[in-house]
């Protein structure tokens, strides 16, 4: 072993100098001096002694991971003097004088962080107490890392979609190729290849038609930008829907295992609509419709869609749908449209279908619920061309929006890019709309606490159980959240989700994470972690509560 003198990250301390062969060389009480300075030195630093085979590199990672108080490791330095002074006194002056050399660019930890590798690591002797008074090091923080069990393998998250209309459930398409079931806590998930059944030809997919919670899982290689399908697939046993030709396409929801219902073009009268009823490869006689419109979404209980009224102005049209036997119920109007929407979405809260109108960073939302239709309520995001992906989700009882929006500004040399949280959530009695900044939410948090600004993906969000869950991939501090409502956001503890600081139970600066998703559903969200080297994806559950876990694979 080197002699040099120190230890990890600019840790700790001249031990093998002073262990057995000191005694040799030093006085007895000398050497137990310098013994007792090393030790405390180490206790400052690293708290306890460490177990056999524990890297000190990643011990210190670790309490730093936690968010230690601000006088440490700065309240270590006058044990490296009291150090230096022992072995001094034990007559090891060129010892000494490397303890001095190697402490006397400080104690900040982020040179510490940044000089491992300069630094020998001494094995401690447990027997050799720290003196009394000597404030032990921060407990390290505990968090899931690269070793946790992978959910899929060697397999990315660009080109993920989940479920067409969120509610309770969760399932996801990752990198367009692998599907993944989640149960409903979201503790676990199970996921497959979706090639084996997939119709000839295919070579990317997306979920799709809608279906129902705990119900089988359809899947389509192409969807048309109105949201019709030429054709679409049984996740799980390849049962093949195909109108074969892209005029052909239609508009479907599913139900249960093998039944769905599709609105796709009528032969006759040329221009018109048919609406069907499948079990599998048969369907039942078609009902014929007389139906004229702009957009259209249709759902499990109900048809939607934007019509011209005689007033010529665009009208929201919706009638029951009842899927076995096959009707439709009479037509309602819910009143003219101040613009014509891009989409009609929607996800399902506990009692109600949420139908959201959307266009651009504009929407107008309403509640479908057995009592009846709430009043149309507008959920404005500001306007952004560098907008981010917009996450729809469902609580228990609200719709939210929310996306992420990249913003030019130069905070330091070197963090040029900023975050600003759109996020509007909507409940029957109406919704609110805000803002949150980064920058202002994180306040006075060191560098090393927050987004680089360099990572494209770093800042990820959504409503979760009526506040705002933000996470994000901080520089050397792991992948951090706060779930909080809006405006308690900057007063909320961080929470760590995941340290992406190891790999394979070694230290790393550069970070494990390559990208991130966030799923929310009503208790809990997934949130998926592409790991680096294209080693697959680890998925998180984030409770409503705060609590987090890894999702356990199955199958």
């Amino acid at each position: 072993m080197s002699r040099r003198i120190g230890a990890v990250v600019a840790i700790v301390v001249v031990l093998v100098a002073i262990g057995i062969g000191a005694f040799v060389f030093m006085g007895k009480r000398a050497a137990r001096a310098a013994s007792v300075a090393a030790a405390s030195l180490s206790h400052c630093l690293l708290g306890g002694p460490l177990a056999a085979g524990e890297d000190p590199e990643l011990r210190l990672h670790r309490i730093a991971l936690g968010g230690p108080p601000a006088d440490w490791p700065k309240r270590c330095e006058r044990y490296a003097t009291e150090l230096a002074d022992a072995l001094d006194r034990a007559g090891r002056k060129s010892d000494a004088a490397d303890v001095r050399s190697r402490w006397s660019n400080g104690f900040e930890l982020t040179r510490i962080e940044l000089e491992p590798e300069s630094f020998v690591i001494p094995a401690l002797d447990p027997s050799v107490e720290p003196a009394p008074d000597v404030p032990a090091a921060p407990p390290p923080a505990s968090a899931p890392d690269d070793g946790a069990a992978l959910l899929a393998e060697k397999t990315a998250l660009a080109g993920s979609t989940s479920d067409p209309v969120p509610g309770a459930g969760l399932n996801v398409v990752l990198g367009k190729s692998r599907l993944c079931r989640f149960a409903k806590d979201l503790d676990t998930a199970s996921c497959a290849p979706l090639g084996k059944n997939a119709p000839t030809g295919a070579q990317g997919f997306l979920l799709w038609p809608p279906g129902e919670v705990g119900g089988s899982v359809w899947v389509t290689d192409h969807l048309l930008p109105d949201n019709r399908v030429q054709r679409f697939f049984r996740a799980d046993t390849g049962t093949l829907f195909d109108a074969r030709k892209p005029d052909r396409a239609v508009y479907a929801h599913a139900y249960g295992e093998d039944r769905f219902v599709t609105l796709g073009p009528s032969d006759e009268p040329a221009g018109g609509w048919k609406l069907m009823s499948w079990t599998g490869a048969k369907h039942g006689e078609p009902k014929e419709l007389d139906l004229s419109f702009k957009r259209l979404g249709l759902f499990s209980d109900r048809l939607l869609w934007i019509a011209r009224a005689d007033d010529d102005l665009d009208h929201l049209m919706s009638a029951t749908l009842t899927p076995e036997p096959l009707a439709l119920g009479k037509p309602v109007d819910h009143g003219a449209l101040e613009v014509t929407p891009d989409a009609i979405e929607g996800c399902r809260t506990k009692d109600s279908l949420a139908v959201v109108l959307s266009r651009g960073s504009d929407a107008r939302v309403m509640f479908f619920a057995a009592e009846g239709v709430s009043p149309q309520h507008r959920a404005k995001l500001r306007a952004d061309a560098q907008a981010g992906a917009r996450v729809l989700a469902c609580g228990s009882d609200d719709v939210t929006l929310t996306r992420v929006v990249s913003v030019a500004r130069r905070r330091t040399d070197r963090d040029a890019t900023g975050y600003l949280v759109q996020h509007a959530r909507c409940t029957k009695a109406g919704c609110d709309a805000t803002e949150v900044e980064l920058d202002a939410m994180l306040g006075s948090a060191t560098d090393v606490l927050r987004p680089t600004g360099t990572r494209t993906g770093d800042v990820v969000a959504a409503g979760l159980g009526g506040k705002l869950l933000v996470v994000w991939r901080s520089a050397t501090r792991g992948v951090r959240a706060r779930l909080a409502e809006p405006q308690a956001l900057t007063s909320a503890p961080d929470i760590l989700l995941f340290d992406d600081g190891v790999t394979a139970g070694r230290r790393v600066v550069a970070g494990s994470v390559f990208a991130m998703s966030l799923f929310p559903r009503y208790e809990a969200a997934a949130l998926l972690l592409e790991l680096t080297a294209e080693r697959g994806v680890v998925g998180l559950r984030v409770g409503a509560d705060g609590k987090v876990q890894v999702i356990a694979p199955k199958g």
